[in-house]
């Protein structure tokens, strides 16, 4: 009985650890295409949710899809201008693809880190 008691506590502590968010930094260098941008992204899968930060201003919130290999989400800005974007799982490449009007896609693409939430943090 004990036996049967802990491999189902070891369980639940398995997924609560499995539902944590992930917490990642990806750094575009400053280039032809403008200055440095910084995307600071909070992955949560339980929520099937990104939260992100660009170059520390404004945060938004979008649905995403998680499948083993990508988190994936399109933002569609108007029936001419979407941006898609995927992160790679297992090498945390952040891909970023817009499509304007008629003109061929344009991709870029930069490796992520992850970052450790601060222990003081309050929110």
């Amino acid at each position: 009985m004990n036996k049967l008691l802990f491999a189902f506590l070891a369980l639940l502590f398995s997924n609560v650890t499995l539902a944590q968010n992930i917490n990642l930094r990806c750094i575009f260098p400053e280039s032809e295409r403008g200055e440095a941008r910084q995307f600071d992204f909070v992955l949560n899968e339980q929520n099937s949710t990104v939260l992100y930060r660009v170059n520390g201003r404004e945060t938004f919130t979008v649905k995403a899809f998680f499948d083993p290999e990508m988190v994936t989400w399109t933002n569609e800005y108007s029936s001419s201008f979407t941006s898609k974007q995927t992160i790679n799982r297992t090498t945390l490449e952040y891909t970023q693809t817009t499509q304007i009007g008629e003109h061929p896609p344009k991709s870029e693409t930069t490796k992520c880190t992850i970052v450790r939430p601060s222990a003081r943090r309050r929110f």
